[in-house]
């Protein structure tokens, strides 16, 4: 055998050696960190203070991954949040983990590491979660954040104010809806002006709360496509969005039977705590909110009404989803975190325990059966549909004012929704720039 053999052969024998050692872990390589072996010290920053929400979550995930701790940064509103989060990407300084709402994700999807389709594949996820989750926090096939809750728009209720007017329970259809309000609203007999409102529907924003929302939903419901297949232009003027509008404005017009709410309405969330109308629409945060309004307030929470004809329910959800961030240098100590908080049903748990939020994870649905109001936002998660938004804060004010249009009659429902479409597309297209 010659000398160049005898090289070749080592070198052969050489390299056959690393691998072997790499494989089996004695040197760094392809064998896969042990939980144990991974260390990281995190920063995560969300809305809501630090009241120990993460605490029980977070102790379920160090059994498996002892070496990694989170410092968490909360903010009081969404507003303040995300303001702080922006600044703090644009300063190179932003957390390793943050939570991004679903309606503000599109604002957000450029900043964050998806993960990736070993790690969470999309099959794996609608066994995990409901379909909005899917819809919202997907891109082109790899999953960009996950939650721990999900909150739904729902029907609040005064169970004095139905009962006194003979409805024995709430409406589950916009028809009943429509129907019963006739039995609900008051009006001074010699002014004709409302002293006790039906319900919270019709307005804008100005003194409603979730009015956007609440239209979105009706147009879903009413099968209206909202954007275009590649989300690139709003498509929600049409038929079905005309009718959607329609109905939902009717309830603040003077000349229909259905009148029951104007401008000069007290602000939605604080006339319902007054006991100045019979049923408003809200998240279980609004819920949280009447009750600190009014602790002694005898209401309850039912699905959100469905057309008659509708063959899937649907409503209007709001939640956030944990997602890491571009600039973090500790990627997979950080997926590690968010796959091992939202994935597993006794971190989860703990969470919502904390939180007294509804889940996210389906598997945790049922969790809440003997909660009345509890157990209508956790089921609700089941049908929850949105759409992808260019701005949710944008697309809110142009549907107030889509709103406030067709109500002060300054524009046609035709025309409002014309207008609002095209505004619509003018988010979309200053996003594409």
């Amino acid at each position: 055998m010659t000398r160049n053999q005898l090289i070749i052969i080592g070198i052969g024998i050489f390299f056959v050696l690393i691998f072997f050692l790499m494989l089996v872990g004695v040197i760094p390589g392809f064998r896969k960190q042990e939980p144990t072996a991974v260390q990281a010290t995190l920063t995560m920053w969300g809305v809501g203070r630090d009241n120990g929400q993460f605490d029980g979550a977070l102790a379920e995930f160090k059994n498996s991954y002892p070496n990694i701790s989170v410092k968490y940064r909360g903010f009081d509103s969404l507003d303040t949040y995300e303001s702080a989060l922006l600044e703090a990407f644009a300063s190179g300084k932003s957390p390793d983990i943050f939570m991004v709402a679903n309606e503000s994700f599109p604002r957000f999807a450029n900043k964050i590491i998806p993960f990736s389709t070993t790690a969470m594949p999309l099959s794996q996820l609608e066994q995990l979660f409901p379909q909005t989750v899917e819809e919202t926090f997907v891109q082109n096939g790899q999953v960009y954040a996950l939650p721990l809750s999900i909150d739904t728009l729902a029907l609040i209720y005064n169970k004095d104010m139905l009962s006194a007017a003979g409805i024995p329970v709430p409406p589950a259809t916009w028809d009943d809806f429509k129907a019963e309000v006739p039995n609900l609203v008051k009006k001074d007999k010699k002014t004709g002006d409302i002293t006790v409102a039906a319900s919270t529907i019709g307005g804008s924003e100005a003194n409603t709360k979730n009015a956007a929302d609440l239209l979105s939903a009706l147009m879903i419901q009413t099968g209206t496509k909202m954007v275009s297949s590649d989300f690139s232009n709003a498509t929600f003027s049409s038929e079905e969005g005309r009718n959607a509008l329609a109905f939902y404005t009717q309830f603040a017009n003077p000349d229909t039977n259905s009148y029951t709410w104007n401008a000069s309405m007290p602000y939605s969330i604080d006339a319902f705590s007054q006991e100045k109308v019979a049923m408003t629409f809200g998240y279980l945060s609004d819920v949280n909110d009447i009750k600190s309004k009014n602790s002694f307030l005898n209401f309850g929470v039912a699905p959100l009404p469905q057309p008659s004809s509708a063959v899937k329910a649907s409503t209007h959800p709001f939640y956030y989803g944990l997602a890491v961030s571009i600039q973090t240098k500790q990627n997979d100590a950080a997926k590690r975190l968010i796959l091992g908080i939202t994935t597993n049903p006794v971190a989860a748990a703990s969470y919502l325990d904390a939180t007294k939020q509804p889940p996210a994870l389906l598997s945790l649905v049922d969790r809440n059966v003997n909660d009345p109001i509890m157990n209508v936002f956790s089921k609700q998660i089941l049908f929850a549909r949105s759409w992808p938004k260019p701005d949710d804060r944008a697309v809110t004010q142009i549907f107030s004012r889509m709103i406030d249009n067709v109500v002060s009659k300054k524009l046609s429902v035709y025309d409002s929704l014309q207008q609002g479409a095209s505004e619509v597309n003018t988010v979309f297209q200053q996003k594409s720039l």
